[in-house]
């Protein structure tokens, strides 16, 4: 029993809950059931899905629920009703009465609800995986303060599977029967996280095998996504009987169980350490001395104090910004444009790959697997992209804005891919497309922490979230599903070939590589705030848990069910597809950077004074090591008292030789701008007055609305390009695939190449952005299966951005008003994905479509729509472009020269 009251049960029954939510990338299995029942043509359904990407991207409401509940202050007044089970009990109940209710419509149990009220009720299911997500990401955080970037990962990592895991369970048991699985959706996914709730926990304790023991975590997420990845190839190929189905179900059933093995033991390990008793203080003074002689003490110059002290305050997160503080600032706009872009038009991408796929000729075997692979993309982009990330910001010192810039251009290569049209063109862009869309939902929230600070990060974080259901309504709406509908004349609102979705994949490439430059401007701008940062020890492990983040895109397997069920046109199943998105897990950065920062900066003072007892000098610096955990532990014991009594010298030093005042003056502005100081951060006023957060907003904007156009409405283009319904949903279960790649990629990558050739985050948005461009061009092409490549490439773009876009916004406004800025920014994607989605892809598709049907096939249905977005993403690579040249200067001055001091 005393098991279930650890921090590592409730990391377990954290990670239960997360793969067990996975509704939000499944839409694809149920949309063509909800489009034929409730005579939507493809326009309404795209509507209402763009509802779905809304209520997953506004996660405000649960960020404060969660701070109110968990409050120390407010413990004593609410008594019981403290803690994150209130935030899971809030989210279920929103579940299962959304999943409910339109799972009671298309089986005719209620009269069919007018298209507002089926909009509202598919946000409410949508919005309630907000509250599951902050519940176990900030807690998680708060329980592993040392390795936030890790525990983060694993939790998103795991989210990212969830719709993979679901329609394995799916098809196991129930294949077939699209309105089971909304049943299913609305009853498995409530109870299990009321079953665990309880579990899950605040903790205080620190170990030295927490590391070991996150990685074994680490390691259980990649295996479950390899294994996944491999059962759905082989489905694809191979048709399992019933008995072997049940097998491979068992056995991804016991890897999702496995993580309480690893429980029990790190348990014991901890026991056995905390059981060891604490050196003799002489030995430590002893110990300490011998650092000093290792050359580890660093004297700080007289002119370079005043520097020093406001360096800490900085990192500290003492002046952190608020969001209408960060929405006044340049880089809450150049990271908000570039999410608008990336998650925009990778989440539109998500939700048509099945019409993509039925459009293109694929099978319904293959449109399952293509959706039942999105997870893994986006799971392999989430994972993926802040180690990736963390590795170049350390090695190379390149700034996370860059691996936003790197992702978008793998998104616009990916998009072009899938409009492409070729041979299973979209199995390939949709893995650019998804892993890179991944990639943005680990990347974004660290760089809204590390620009905006971590106190109000939550706020601004979601305020940046809202990018994703804006860029997915505008680009499943008012692109993928007005093109569609413009262009498809078949009955049941389809469309089939490369008309269908290829204008509108090319529209939304354009869009992604506009997304790409804005974050490589912002990159630019944010290099010295990296520097500056990455001087201490502990602020790159808080960022590494935040980027490796969740996920799971399947909207295209039950869209074309929903556009039939309902009777919607393209346009309105674009419009659908923007509701929601599940990434607004802003109140956990914000913990998590927040007690990382509140505790390196103790610690540094701890180690300050103890340097300074020692050499007994005015003010020193020592350096801090990881490895030397336990001593620190023992060193803070002993000179705790010592410390408090001479706190000023906490923010009088850093770890390395500081700047001159010169310098420090000198760098206060680039190019016009400016940067933070080291005593505050911006807010989202400051972040919207300043050029660096437009040129980011505008980035994401492309990137994101055509991402989510394209893969919203895969299922369309699929359909319209002559795929089978099987090849539709093997792309839609690949796009989780993509983005987890896409973030994956996009954070190691970017990392790597920020420590050892100083590139900055922006430079990889732009390089994503003509990733994206590429993927949206193969899916004009149509050439023998272009839309799997197109989709790969879409897929990669939309991981990549996620994971960038929020590192980028963290570098340029700091961390303290970071929740905010970042959500802010994140509105483009829900901007773009309704204006290309809705007004684009659903605009052109319906006017091509049959008026009686509303079924368009041929590449007509989507050839305008994916120029358009092409052309867009071109325009946002511009932008990201100019935001690297905008904030090169700063990201070497501040944010590379952080990583050098590191």
């Amino acid at each position: 029993m005393e098991l279930l009251n650890t921090k590592w049960m409730a990391t377990v029954a954290s990670i239960w809950i997360q793969c067990s939510t996975g509704a939000t990338y499944t839409f694809g299995i149920y949309s063509s059931i909800l489009k034929s029942s409730q005579g939507y043509d493809q326009s309404t359904l795209d509507a209402v899905s763009v509802f779905k990407d809304v209520g997953g991207n506004v996660g405000i409401i649960s960020g404060l629920l969660y701070s109110f509940v968990t409050l120390e202050r407010n413990r004593s007044r609410l008594g019981c009703f403290s803690g994150p089970w209130v935030v899971h009990l809030t989210g279920a109940i929103q579940w299962f009465v959304g999943y409910f209710v339109i799972w009671a419509s298309v089986v005719g149990l209620i009269p069919r609800p007018p298209v507002p009220v089926m909009c509202l009720f598919m946000w409410m299911a949508a919005h309630a995986q907000t509250f599951y997500n902050t519940a176990n990401v900030v807690t998680g955080v708060h329980n592993f303060r040392d390795y936030g970037g890790t525990i983060v990962g694993i939790l998103k990592g795991f989210l990212g599977l969830r719709g993979a895991f679901l329609i394995q369970f799916y098809q196991t048991f129930r294949k077939g029967d699209p309105t089971t699985y909304i049943l299913l959706l609305a009853v498995m996914p409530s109870l299990i996280p009321l079953l665990l709730m309880t579990s899950v926990r605040n903790y205080d304790s620190i170990s030295k095998v927490d590391k070991s023991n996150l990685n074994a975590f680490s390691a259980v997420a990649l295996l479950t996504g390899v294994y996944l990845m491999i059962i759905i190839v082989l489905e694809n190929i191979f048709t399992f009987p019933s008995w072997v189905r049940i097998f491979t179900f068992t056995l991804l059933l016991l890897l999702v169980l496995s993580p309480l093995g690893i429980a029990i033991k790190a348990h014991r390990e901890d026991s056995d350490i905390f059981a060891q008793p604490l050196l003799a203080e002489s030995k430590l003074v002893s110990a300490v001395e011998a650092e000093d002689h290792t050359g580890n003490l660093e004297l700080p110059s007289a002119e370079d104090q005043s520097m020093a002290a406001c360096d800490d305050k900085e990192l500290s997160g003492k002046a952190d910004k608020n969001v209408l503080q960060a929405m006044c600032t340049v880089d809450f706009w150049l990271l908000f444009v570039p999410m608008f872009c990336a998650l925009g038009t990778g989440l539109a991408t998500i939700n048509n790959m099945s019409q993509i796929g039925e459009s293109l000729g694929y099978s319904i075997i293959e449109r399952n697997s293509l959706v039942s692979l999105c997870c893994i993309w986006n799971f392999l982009g989430r994972f993926g992209a802040g180690f990736v990330s963390d590795i170049f910001l350390h090695r190379g010192g390149w700034p996370r804005p860059v691996f936003i810039a790197i992702t978008l251009v793998i998104m616009t290569i990916g998009h072009l891919v899938i409009a492409s049209g070729i041979y299973k063109s979209l199995y390939l862009g949709s893995i650019l497309v998804i892993v890179s869309y991944g990639s943005q939902w680990s990347l974004m929230p660290t760089i809204t922490a590390e620009i905006f600070g971590v106190q109000h990060m939550a706020t601004i974080y979601n305020t940046i979230a809202i990018a994703s259901p804006l860029g997915s309504y505008v680009f499943s709406v008012r692109v993928i599903g007005y093109i569609y509908d413009r262009v498809s004349n078949g009955e049941g609102n389809t469309c089939f070939g490369t008309r269908c979705f290829m204008l509108s994949f090319i529209t939304m490439a354009s869009v992604s590589a506009v997304g790409a430059l804005v974050a490589l401007v912002l990159s630019f701008r944010r290099k010295r705030f990296y520097q500056i940062m990455n001087t201490k020890w502990a602020a790159t492990v808080a960022s590494i848990w935040i980027q490796t983040c969740s996920g799971a895109y399947t909207f295209g397997i039950y869209s074309p069910v929903l556009k039939s069920s309902q009777g919607y046109d393209q346009s309105t199943l674009d419009l659908v597809s923007v509701a929601p998105r599940q990434e607004n897990y802003s109140q956990s950065r914000a913990v998590a950077l927040h007690n990382v920062e509140s505790t390196i900066t103790k610690l540094s003072g701890i180690f300050t004074h103890l340097a300074t007892m020692v050499a007994q000098q005015g003010e020193l610096a020592i350096r801090a090591h990881r490895e030397d955990s336990s001593r620190l532990l023992q060193a803070s014991l002993i000179i705790e008292k010592d410390y408090q009594s001479n706190a000023s010298i906490v923010e009088s030093v850093d770890y390395e030789k500081l700047p001159s005042e010169e310098g420090q003056s000198a760098g206060a502005t680039f190019d016009g701008e400016r940067y933070l100081s080291d005593e505050e951060t911006m807010n989202i006023w400051q972040a919207l007055r300043s050029g660096n957060f437009w040129l980011l907003f505008i980035a994401m904007f492309c990137a994101f609305g055509t991402v989510i156009a394209v893969m919203g409405n895969l299922s369309q283009i699929g359909e319209s390009l002559g795929y089978t319904t099987a090849e539709i949903n093997s792309m839609i279960s690949l796009a989780s695939i993509w983005t987890f790649l896409g973030r994956i990629g996009a954070g190691i990558v970017s990392d790597m190449f920020m420590h050892r050739y100083g590139w900055t985050r922006p430079m990889f948005i732009v390089v994503i952005f003509a990733i994206l461009i590429i993927g949206q061009i193969v899916i004009i092409l149509n050439f023998s299966k272009s839309l799997f490549l197109g989709s790969v490439l879409v897929g990669i773009c939309d991981g990549s951005l996620w994971l960038l876009m929020t590192i980028t916004t963290s570098e340029l406004f700091g961390l303290q008003h970071m929740g905010t800025i970042f959500n802010t920014i994140s509105i483009s994607a829900p901007v773009g994905s309704y204006i290309f989605s809705v007004k684009i892809v659903g605009y052109f598709y319906d006017m091509v479509a049959d008026s009686e049907t509303h079924v368009c096939l041929g590449t007509r249905c989507f050839m305008l729509s994916l120029l358009i977005m092409a052309s867009v993403t071109f325009c946002g690579a511009l932008v990201a472009l100019a935001l690297f040249f905008r904030t090169r200067r700063f990201y070497q001055q501040s944010v590379i020269k952080r990583l050098q001091h590191s």
